[in-house]
């Protein structure tokens, strides 16, 4: 069983390095204007780390990010500094990532969150102003994810 986790904007939060409010669907140069040190400090969402330590408990974690594959270490490399679990990572845009077998998804990106219309039970949106709209479980917040995943897997046995 298997679980699949966005990475920017997601897990990894863009703003302060951008200095601005990140789009959804981030321009195609958007890693290349800065330098590979400064991505080294992009810092995790507060209780995302501890999240997803939770969930590695219980099944498999697949990470997803639309960052273009030349700077794929640096993807692999800051999970490992920031303690996230391991877990395959797959370089794919938001319109390929439809994983019909996966338990669950964490996303922030409303086009994922199409892909799963009619299995919104499936999805975990990251509240952003570009989302609001989209259906799913949102959170704010990965402290109140991780209660609720708690109380629900109390209910459940992986």
């Amino acid at each position: 069983m298997h679980i699949i986790v966005n990475i920017d904007n997601t897990i990894a939060n863009l703003r302060p390095i951008a200095n601005q409010e990140i789009p959804a669907d981030l321009p195609e140069d958007f890693y290349f204007c800065f330098s590979r040190n400064l991505m080294f400090r992009v810092k995790p969402y507060p209780g995302a780390v501890k999240t997803l330590q939770y969930i590695s408990e219980y099944m498999d974690i697949i990470y997803t990010t639309a960052r273009p594959t030349n700077i794929a270490f640096i993807s692999v490399r800051w999970l490992e500094i920031n303690n996230f679990p391991s877990g395959e990572i797959l370089f794919l845009p938001p319109e390929q990532r439809h994983f019909p077998d996966a338990a669950g998804v964490i996303d922030d990106d409303p086009r994922v969150a199409q892909l799963y219309r009619g299995q919104e039970s499936k999805i975990y949106i990251k509240t952003h102003p570009y989302n609001r709209y989209v259906v799913g479980h949102k959170f704010g917040s990965w402290e109140k994810l991780l209660t609720a995943l708690y109380h629900a897997n109390q209910t459940k046995n992986y």
